[in-house]
């Protein structure tokens, strides 16, 4: 006999979501039969907007379409824009857009093991993955004045330059984390509390991941090895020598997600300090002002957001506004996918299985 459940618009401070949404599943004895997704309860027109706005400002409403990833849906922007205009970049300028960036991974990945703690009742887990992610906070707070919505990487460069005091906070972050690190790898990954329920849960094959464009983590724990930062590689990436996606943590379940982002996050560690020990001297942008003129044209652009593949379509026609500005967003091709994953499971490990996958629905509901 098939029961109907219906879980209305969560948000972040009331479930620990990442935006609000409705779930509609029928369950037969406690195994999910069907799944239904309601969004479109914070939808903002971002795409429409910004055809309103100067470039300049496109920039920094693109802010808005990850919460959790800002610098990387403001580099998709800039990159495209710059690619458009011929903008040449400083040199120092593209090592400190990869030190943003990855310290926006860490600060995103962090939430997401707060999350995976949380949903399976980890409460001093939960508390220490904040503490860690408050210390980036601190970062780019002290980088950009903001520690959400941060506008770091602009049209030309960045916003401001690495100070010495804050390229030493950030070493000082990352020597904390190591310690973090640790201490998350013998609570989650080697207690059976976690592992039973993860191990399993929400398979993804790679033929699945292949067919349905799926990326980042999700893609590469499902054995499907793709990168932006290899492939297409942007900012400073080619010359910081990352290294290629890991084979060997593969699985496409639960417990392969969380340990490839934990993994993930060592590398971006490394990758930070690669960064520190390369960054060279000089401006840290090139001016170009809130009235430029981009040519007639059009753009594609694509970074590797925390959550995967982000990619921006860029159109002008040779004034100061885009005529078309497009995302496209790697938590979108996922949450579609979550009523096929999810049949099967557990109606108490629905959420465990949504913030396994690293949703951000400010991603879909743009």
């Amino acid at each position: 006999m098939s029961t109907q459940l219906y879980y209305p618009p969560v948000t972040m401070s009331q479930k620990g979501m990442i935006g609000p949404f409705a779930l509609s599943v029928h369950e037969d004895g406690g195994l999910v039969e069907k799944l239904s997704l309601g969004i479109g309860y914070g939808h903002r027109g971002i795409e429409s907007c910004s055809e309103s706005l100067v470039f300049n400002q496109c920039v920094f409403y693109s802010d808005r379409v990850d919460f959790l990833a800002a610098p990387a849906c403001n580099a998709a922007v800039v990159l495209a824009m710059e690619r458009l205009g011929s903008i040449e970049v400083p040199e120092r300028a593209s090592f400190i857009r990869c030190l943003l960036l990855e310290l926006n991974r860490l600060h995103s990945h962090l939430f997401h093991l707060a999350l995976i703690a949380n949903s399976a009742g980890h409460a001093p887990l939960f508390q220490y993955a904040q503490r860690e992610r408050e210390r980036f906070n601190d970062l780019f707070e002290m980088y950009c004045g903001s520690r959400l919505g941060f506008g770091s990487i602009c049209l030309g460069g960045v916003v401001e330059n690495a100070s010495d005091g804050w390229l030493f906070r950030v070493e000082q972050s990352l020597s904390a984390l190591d310690e973090f690190l640790v201490e998350a790898r013998q609570t989650l990954l080697s207690s059976p509390l976690f592992t039973t329920r993860l191990e399993g849960l929400a398979p993804l094959s790679i033929e699945v991941a292949k067919k349905n464009n799926i990326s980042g983590v999700n893609a590469r724990s499902a054995g499907h090895l793709v990168d932006v930062r290899n492939e297409s590689p942007y900012a400073a990436y080619g010359e910081l020598r990352l290294a290629p996606p890991l084979a060997s943590l593969g699985g496409g379940d639960g417990l392969a997600r969380l340990r490839y982002r934990i993994y993930e996050m060592t590398e971006s560690k490394e990758l930070i300090l690669r960064a520190l020990a390369r960054l060279p001297r000089g401006n840290h942008r090139v001016i170009v002002g809130n009235s430029i003129h981009l040519p007639r044209g059009e753009a594609v652009q694509r970074v590797e957001s925390p959550r995967g593949e982000f990619g921006v379509y860029l159109r002008s026609e040779g004034g100061t506004r885009p005529i078309r500005l497009k995302y496209f967003t790697p938590s979108y091709f996922m949450m579609r996918l979550l009523p096929e994953l999810l049949r099967g499971e557990q109606v108490e490990d629905i959420l465990l299985a949504i913030h396994g996958f690293d949703i951000s629905v400010s991603e879909v509901d743009r």
